[in-house]
């Protein structure tokens, strides 16, 4: 299989959906494709771009096998990084606030002072009641109902 890439572009994809990236190219013996490709590997859709064009999207008609562009796409996608001199783009807040936010329900909810492993039975293992438990779970999902709220994403 050879594949000759036309254009690659990247997707952020609105605030709270999961980026992709979007090639053009030209496969040897299927023609000109178009690929998705998201982070998460595995998660690779390919098209016949004709067949788009007349509308067909029908499954085994115009689906092809994202595992076998997968390795071709994704070293297209590393190409394009370092042409662009670019990282990739965070996507997620750094795992220090959530640390830190997690660390603050804990000392509120559960008495529990800090979430880092001290490898100290009397210090990392904690008796806490049910509704210290209950509270802290509470606080911790009105954070992230709160945090999602805060970057404009619509419930669909």
């Amino acid at each position: 299989m050879t594949l000759t890439l036309e254009q690659i572009e990247y997707h952020r994809n609105g605030i709270c959906a999961a980026p992709f990236y979007v090639m053009i190219f030209q496969d040897s013996e299927e023609g000109r494709m178009l690929g998705i490709v998201f982070d998460e590997p595995n998660h690779v859709a390919v098209f016949n771009l004709d067949k788009l064009v007349q509308g067909i999207i029908t499954f085994g008609v115009n689906s092809w096998r994202g595992d076998r562009y997968e390795p071709s796409l994704r070293k297209a996608i590393q190409e394009y990084q370092d042409e662009q001199s670019q990282p990739e783009p965070e996507r997620s807040p750094p795992m220090s606030a959530i640390l830190e936010q997690l660390t603050r329900i804990a000392q509120e909810h559960m008495g529990i002072s800090t979430l880092e492993v001290r490898r100290s039975d009397s210090l990392d293992f904690h008796t806490v009641s049910v509704w210290g438990v209950h509270d802290a779970l509470t606080a911790a999902y009105q954070s992230g109902v709160a945090a999602s709220a805060t970057s404009n994403c619509e419930e669909v």
